[in-house]
């Protein structure tokens, strides 16, 4: 998922950012911007796979960086400033996206290792 944000501390800058890992209290990025530890990141989610689609609007501090290339580095992203309703709200939308993304049918097999229909 490709996303869009913005550097808080010090002069604005527009980042972008693939997500690698995500869950209601935070996430794994990639970009090719090095943000120092503790950096506070504002950054803006498109919740497209719910029923209404809207954007969350969500800040992060960094907690862990590490280079991966000359120009590419992963972030531990924790979010700061969420409410309780907002914990819940992410959490099932991940919930829901992934019951929707992944193959969810159950193959069965007896003893002898013959599907069962």
């Amino acid at each position: 998922m490709n996303c869009v944000g913005h550097l808080c501390k010090g002069k604005l800058r527009k980042y972008e950012f693939q997500i690698n890992n995500i869950s209601a209290v935070g996430m794994s990025i990639t970009t090719d911007l090095d943000f120092d530890q503790a950096s506070l990141l504002s950054m803006s989610i498109s919740l497209t796979g719910l029923p209404l689609p809207r954007e969350r609007q969500l800040k992060g501090e960094v907690v862990m960086k590490k280079r991966l290339k000359a120009a590419l580095f992963r972030y531990s992203i924790h979010f700061v400033e969420l409410t309780n309703a907002d914990v819940v709200e992410l959490d099932e939308f991940l919930r829901y996206m992934h019951n929707n993304t992944f193959n969810t049918s159950i193959l069965l097999y007896d003893d002898h290792d013959r599907m069962l229909t």
